[in-house]
């Protein structure tokens, strides 16, 4: 199934330049480098507070911006022939390399999605125009959900938990939140873009942020009575930030400073349900393992999507993918509803923390919409709700507790004779 926005993550650079300096650098020492080294000054992020992302918006041929939190620093070209960069790059303290975008990780092409949205569309003014069959409407809502339950729910031991997630604060960085579907009505959401060009607009234009949305935290019972429950934690706190523009893509620095400000804004649990394909010469991954560390630090777990590249009919099964290969974040691959692993599934079993199903999966789209999509993107979101029931049962369960927590919380299933297993997900 061709995807559209992924299938050039392999390779496909900003054109801007990330260069990384020693945790223990001082700040004024990064500034006075880049100065020396390059003749730009630095915008630092501390100068914006928490309205950091501004600041990118500013960089040019004339500055850098400095992310201090991470000591990273942002140019605007990536030159491999730049004088000044290479005598930076001869630091062995420093690492220089190419910003990279990243994508939503579905199976699902754009086209596909709109074809979706279309017969679900159908089906929604079939249902307005015939009012529904009297037999529906006579039922109990809640009770004529449970009748047509989805099997990932079942699966993962959601239906028969009694918590909510109530009280737990799930981040969902994507391409946004359609915050005018019914489903989230009433619900604590706060909304926040990073895109450039798109600071003042949260709208998702794709459809597959408010899918991962509703997937982690959506209703206990949709307001279409021809949906059954698809949402985890239906209680739970909503952050939705807009990482991935209406192209579907991200640049890096973009996605840093969705988690950064996620972190800053008290969240428990931070799902990315995106990323790139490992990228070649030796992509160093130092700086997503020191946001997984602050992450931890300020009690909030990072949960990510492994990938899409396998082919595992073919006998090919790919790395996983960044952010979701860095050490002390969850990568969570995608189970079919046979409860194998999915044939498009990136990393091996060593590799990947935890799973969830990813195939078939219902949820929430533009407009008033639901349909189902497929890929590491749908399994990701299952882990960050089910984290948050489990989160909400112990207010002690925060940061690496709650890591271990959810890595306990799992069921064992056999993938083939000899015996191996992964872990399931499973409600507390």
């Amino acid at each position: 199934m061709t995807n559209s926005f992924y299938q050039d993550a392999n390779s496909e650079t900003t054109g801007r330049a990330i260069i990384r300096f020693r945790e223990n650098a001082s700040i004024n020492t990064i500034k006075s480098k880049i100065k020396k080294l390059t003749g730009r000054e630095t915008i630092s992020s501390s100068d914006y507070e928490t309205n950091t992302y501004s600041a990118l918006g500013q960089l040019d041929h004339s500055n850098a911006f400095l992310i201090e939190e991470l000591k990273l620093t942002l140019l605007d070209e990536f030159d491999k022939e730049d004088n000044s960069l290479q005598m930076l790059s001869r630091d062995r303290g420093i690492g220089i390399r190419p910003e990279y975008y990243m994508y939503p990780i579905t199976q699902l092409s754009y086209e596909e999605r709109l074809k979706a949205w279309y017969h679900e569309g159908i089906s929604l003014l079939n249902e307005q125009i015939h009012h529904l069959p009297s037999e529906s409407l006579n039922r109990n809502v809640e009770t004529f959900h449970r009748e047509r339950n989805y099997w990932n729910l079942e699966a993962t031991n959601v239906l028969p938990s009694d918590a909510s997630g109530k009280g737990i604060k799930v981040a969902i960085l994507d391409t946004g939140l359609n915050i005018d579907h019914p489903d989230f009505k009433g619900r604590n959401i706060e909304e926040q873009s990073f895109v450039s060009g798109e600071r003042n607009d949260i709208k998702d234009y794709i459809g597959h942020g408010t899918h991962c949305t509703g997937i982690a935290v959506g209703p206990k019972c949709p307001s279409s009575s021809h949906v059954s429950r698809y949402g985890i934690a239906y209680e739970a706190d909503i952050y939705a930030g807009k990482v991935l523009a209406k192209n579907g893509k991200g640049s890096e620095t973009e996605v840093i400073m969705g988690i950064l400000a996620a972190i800053k804004a008290n969240c428990d649990i931070i799902s990315l349900s995106l990323g790139m394909s490992f990228p070649p010469e030796g992509y160093d991954i130092t700086e997503y393992e020191r946001i997984a560390k602050r992450a931890l630090d300020n009690d909030c777990i990072i949960v990510a999507a492994s990938g899409n590249d396998s082919e595992r009919s073919n006998n090919i099964i790919s790395r996983v993918n960044v952010p979701a290969c860095a050490n002390k974040i969850l990568a969570v691959g995608a189970l079919d509803q046979k409860l194998n692993i999915a044939d498009f599934s990136s990393g091996s079993e060593e590799k990947v923390d935890i799973y969830a199903p990813g195939v078939n999966i219902v949820s929430a789209g533009l407009e008033k919409s639901y349909y189902k999509d497929e890929g590491t993107s749908m399994a990701a979101p299952h882990v960050a709700g089910i984290a948050a029931l489990i989160a909400e049962s112990d207010p002690h369960l925060r940061g690496e507790t709650l890591l271990e927590a959810v890595q306990k919380s799992v069921q064992k299933i056999e993938q083939d004779s000899k015996g191996a297993s992964i872990n399931l997900v499973s409600a507390p």
